[in-house]
């Protein structure tokens, strides 16, 4: 469930509901979580529709582990092939989710010979 859909179904902005779950937590019996666990976010896909970010973050592993160890992808060449694949995302954006995953950067992950 994404934000935007609760808002649209309530019929307030986007802001309005982020803002409503912010620093707010619920308790169940697997833990105690953040009201923002429970929405996904998402960038804008092919034809016009929207792409989770978990998709996303996906995609982006696949690129990176199909990449040439001795010559890895930036993560500008990153969003190029995504925005080729009509997934409209910044660079930093793919930077932000590279990390989140842990994944190390360019340099980092050269294999040299």
């Amino acid at each position: 469930m994404m934000i935007k859909e609760v808002a649209e179904e309530i019929g307030v902005h986007p802001s309005t509901v982020s803002r409503a779950v912010a620093s707010k937590y619920a308790h169940t019996p697997q833990g105690v979580f953040e009201l923002r666990y429970f929405f996904s976010e998402s960038v804008q896909g092919p034809e016009g529709g929207n792409t989770s970010l978990l998709i996303l973050k996906r995609r982006v592993k696949k690129l990176i582990d199909d990449e040439d160890p001795a010559r890895p992808l930036t993560d500008e060449q990153l969003t190029r092939i995504l925005q080729s694949q009509g997934i409209q995302v910044t660079r930093r954006t793919v930077a932000k989710y590279r990390e989140d995953m842990r994944i190390p950067s360019t340099h980092q992950r050269r294999v040299r010979e």
